[in-house]
């Protein structure tokens, strides 16, 4: 599958999944967490995998944490409610993934 907002490879043993907004400092919108639970279901259900390796692109910062453009576009109390479930179900995925994530230290492998 073609990804907007991340860039997704496995190669010997290791799933990469780099998120690919460097210009925001890799903040999170709403389809860049999609994309990234997406490939790591890809992930999980690959028995060749036995390692996910979370990145960010650039060398600024590896997750900014929300995209607050974003955010502030949504204009009702329901919205934002929303949101706020989406990030904490983004965690949850996380937290609970068969393939343990490993985020770097750095924007960059």
């Amino acid at each position: 599958m073609a990804y907007q907002e991340i860039i997704y490879g496995k190669e010997n043993g290791l799933a990469i999944i780099t998120f690919n907004r460097p210009e925001v400092h890799n903040a999170l919108n709403y389809l860049a967490i999609d994309e990234s639970l997406e490939a790591a279901r890809d992930a999980d259900t690959d028995d060749s995998v036995r390692v996910l390796i979370l990145t960010g692109a650039g060398d600024k910062a590896f997750v900014a944490g929300a995209d607050i453009e974003e955010l502030r576009a949504r204009n009702t109390l329901t919205e934002l409610a929303s949101a706020r479930r989406g990030g904490g179900y983004w965690l949850t995925c996380w937290r609970q993934c068969p393939s343990p994530p490993l985020p770097p230290s750095t924007g960059s492998l």
